[in-house]
């Protein structure tokens, strides 16, 4: 089903209670209000073209039910796309935005089961925590934009991640491996970033968040860098590993372990004689002196600046 008017102003109001394949806003300039619910088929869409309004008017769709993949597009105009309803059901859920940036907007908690891909040339917004369901794998090839603190599932993708205020991005509670090889920044305040779940992140970027970053559960790997005012903790249980270079503080709890391979320019502080130093496999390399509470299996510890005292043994 399309809809499409060619009107120039006033309210458009669709009650639309059916099963669509596709819906079509295109028209060239009318703000759309669509009450009443919208489901989609597997392998349905919704593509919207409207503008002429400026880009502060908001169409504004209601809640959709999905049953299978779907994708949402902002294709073109000035006028925001946004998704005031939640989405529900099934997907996996693709959005794409082709125009200005954050015109593509998801503004409700949303229950839709599904990995959630985002594209285009423009910012994606995500207005609310469970605007991407809290559990949803996320892979961000565009760029993505969190209003609000948020949990996803994982995180996966080249694009790029802007967080704003001083908030945090918690990912990795559906205990998967996946890699990051975009930029995770702020986008006003202090982003930070936490590590959750069993799996594995590798952030393979040039990462600029100034905030601090937790790494509660599983192993995160730096094979990128991490911003100089960034601090990172490793929880009990937790890794931090990677070929890349940590710029920031890193403060390990009894029980957390430092992988071998990083390059760590700030003061490293392990919390008690439980830290492990491993380097089994390669070099740890310190670019400030330190004083370390810490054992190292085998392999090097190589030193750039000052030097490193072992209160416990080395073999």
């Amino acid at each position: 089903m399309v809809l499409g008017f060619a009107l120039t102003n006033g309210l458009i109001n669709a009650d639309l209670g059916v099963q669509l394949a596709s819906v079509t806003l295109n028209a060239g300039g009318p703000v759309f209000q669509i009450s009443g619910a919208l489901a989609l088929q597997s392998g349905g869409s919704i593509t919207h073209s409207n503008g002429g309004g400026g880009g502060d008017p908001d169409d504004n769709l209601p809640t959709i039910a999905l049953n299978g993949p779907a994708t949402f597009t902002k294709a073109s105009g000035d006028l925001i796309m946004g998704l005031d309803g939640a989405v529900t059901g099934t997907g996996p859920l693709t959005l794409v935005n082709n125009g200005g940036d954050d015109l593509l907007r998801l503004a409700a908690v949303s229950t839709y089961t599904g990995v959630t891909t985002v594209n285009g040339t423009g910012r994606v917004r995500f207005n609310m925590n469970g605007a991407v369901p809290t559990g949803s794998a996320l892979t961000v090839n565009g760029s993505a934009l969190f209003q609000a603190a948020s949990t996803i599932g994982s995180l996966a993708g080249g694009g790029n991640v802007f967080m704003n205020g001083s908030n945090a991005l918690t990912a990795g509670g559906d205990n998967t491996s996946t890699t990051f090889s975009g930029i995770y920044q702020d986008s006003g305040g202090a982003a930070s970033l936490t590590k959750t779940g069993a799996g594995t992140l590798t952030l393979s970027g040039v990462n600029t968040y100034p905030g601090s970053t937790t790494v509660s559960g599983g192993t995160l790997l730096v094979n990128g860098s991490t911003a100089a005012g960034s601090t990172i903790t490793v929880a009990s249980g937790a890794t931090l590993g990677g070929a890349g270079t940590i710029n920031g503080n890193v403060v390990v709890q009894p029980g957390g372990s430092i992988g071998s391979g990083l390059t760590m320019n700030g003061a490293v502080t392990p919390a008690a004689t439980s830290t492990s130093v491993s380097a089994s496999a390669g070099t740890v390399t310190y670019g400030t002196a330190q004083t370390l509470t810490a054992t190292v299996t085998s392999g090097g510890v190589a030193v750039t600046a000052g030097s490193v005292t072992f209160s416990d043994t080395t073999t």
